[in-house]
C-alpha cells in the first residue's frame, strides 16, 4: 500500500528530473512522469527488503501473472 509519506518522497523525486531528457519529448508529459513515482518508490522499497535489484521483481510480478506468453528481448 502506497503511503501518503511514500507519495511525499515521490513527489521530490519527481521534482529532481528537471534536466530529465523526457520533459521535451510529447510522449512522456510531466504529469505522467510525477504519477509514475510513487510506484517506482514502492517498487525500490520492495526490491531492498528483498534484496533485489527493482527489474528483478518487475519481472518476478510480470512472470507470476497467468494470462499469457511473454517474450524477452534484450
Amino acid at each position: 500500500m502506497v503511503t501518503a509519506d511514500d507519495e511525499s518522497k515521490a513527489q521530490v523525486l519527481a521534482a529532481n528530473y528537471s534536466t530529465d531528457f523526457r520533459n521535451a519529448s510529447p510522449r512522456a508529459p510531466e504529469a505522467a512522469r510525477a504519477a509514475n513515482q510513487a510506484p517506482v518508490y514502492l517498487l525500490k522499497r520492495v526490491a531492498e527488503r528483498k534484496n533485489a535489484t527493482p527489474a528483478q521483481i518487475a519481472l518476478a510480478w510480470l512472470l507470476a501473472q497467468k494470462d499469457g506468453a511473454w517474450e524477452f528481448l534484450g
